[in-house]
């Protein structure tokens, strides 16, 4: 077997640019995984089929590259080339697969009656998963024989050069598994979580060939396609479970419903919906605000009451109000009058009479604005 080119046709590369290229990988490639294994969760659901799936085609996909590297490759000098390729291949079909997921979401719902069989279901849920992340993983496959090409200066330091890249990679990998589900998702969401992954991939080519201006140009192509959108995902689209409840459950949703709050916690996402404006019917947002409200007058006036004495309280000013420093005592003798029996308790009957007086304007809702007003009349 002929031996490769030891050397690529350019100047030698800083140890430290070869490192830091392996941590981002590392990085880079294990958070995208998890992200990959989160979008197949919502799309399919979160069964063994789908983390299985997830992993299959990640080592799929990261072996048919190494091995790609090899064939096609490894008797190439100009290994500038093949990195740039590599960061593209996992830009580009990475983030295409993220803006087909609402489609993806659909064609699965239809095919929901024949995943009752278990081999369908394994079928669907590897394709799915290589939709979204079979080409990103050879792209990933192909940079890591490249970054240890890259490294040797002879076939005696061959073991030195592949234990020097993997243990470099290893620490990336490790802090994507310990940071990506329970910092990173949390934080900015999936949505900039996965381009801050594929960011890594996009700054590989100019971490080690900056003088060279195919690379640079392939780190501005994958940048720019990277931050090209700056719109987020209608959470709709994947979190209504269209595989359990149908193609049509979107649609049918956004008829008389609408987001009222999303957020993607490290391990579920929290979606809550609110019907859509009724006239006749207080809004969400309100009902809210009235459990704010109620929560503020118990914590800051009825707590304070039993627990502190009065010049102990502490003093509440509203800024912009009608009260100004003097909203403690109102919102005291507020609460005081809402007991209309006298016996120091505000039962439900006299919350909602004290509601009904506060909503001034005959719409059926209490804002915040009211309430102030309520409580600064004299």
């Amino acid at each position: 077997m002929n031996e490769p080119p030891l050397e690529f046709d350019g100047p030698a590369i800083p140890l430290r640019w070869l490192n830091a290229a392996a941590v981002a990988c590392g990085l880079g490639s294990i958070t995208l995984q998890m992200l990959w294994a989160r979008e197949l969760a919502l799309l399919v659901g979160a069964t063994t089929y789908a983390f299985s799936a997830t992993i299959t085609v990640f080592i799929l996909g990261l072996g048919l590259g190494s091995l790609w590297f090899r064939v096609r490759f490894a008797d190439r000098a100009r290994l500038d080339h093949v990195v740039s390729l590599a960061a593209l291949l996992v830009v580009a079909p990475a983030l295409v697969g993220l803006a087909l997921e609402g489609q993806f979401a659909i064609w699965i719902g239809h095919l929901r009656q024949a995943r009752s069989s278990g081999t369908f279901n394994a079928a669907l849920c590897v394709t799915t998963a290589a939709a979204l992340q079979f080409v990103p993983a050879i792209g990933m496959g192909l940079i890591f024989p490249a970054l240890v090409q890259l490294s040797r200066s002879s076939a005696a330091r061959a073991g030195h050069a592949i234990a020097r890249v993997y243990g470099w990679n290893t620490i990336g990998s490790i802090a994507g598994a310990s940071l990506a589900g329970l910092w990173l998702v949390p934080t900015v969401g999936s949505f900039w979580s996965f381009r801050l992954a594929l960011a890594l991939f996009a700054i590989v080519p100019f971490l080690l060939f900056r003088r060279a201006s195919i690379p640079v140009g392939a780190s501005i192509v994958a940048f720019a396609l990277v931050f090209s959108s700056w719109r987020k995902p209608d959470p709709l689209a994947t979190n209504l479970g269209a595989f359990l409840y149908g193609p049509h459950v979107k649609t049918e949703t956004e008829r008389s419903m609408r987001p009222a709050f999303f957020r993607e916690g490290a391990s579920c996402n929290v979606l809550v919906l609110e019907s859509l404006p009724d006239p006749a019917q207080p809004s969400l947002k309100d009902v809210i605000n009235l459990r704010v409200i109620a929560r503020f007058i118990t914590i800051s006036v009825v707590l304070p009451m039993v627990a502190c004495s009065p010049d102990d309280r502490p003093t509440v000013v509203v800024e912009g109000g009608a009260c100004g420093d003097n909203y403690w005592p109102a919102l005291d003798n507020y609460v005081a009058s809402m007991d209309d029996d006298g016996d120091g308790v505000i039962n439900s009957d006299e919350f909602n009479t004290a509601f009904q007086e506060a909503e001034d304007n005959d719409d059926g809702r209490l804002d915040i604005t009211e309430m102030q007003n309520a409580v600064c009349s004299p």
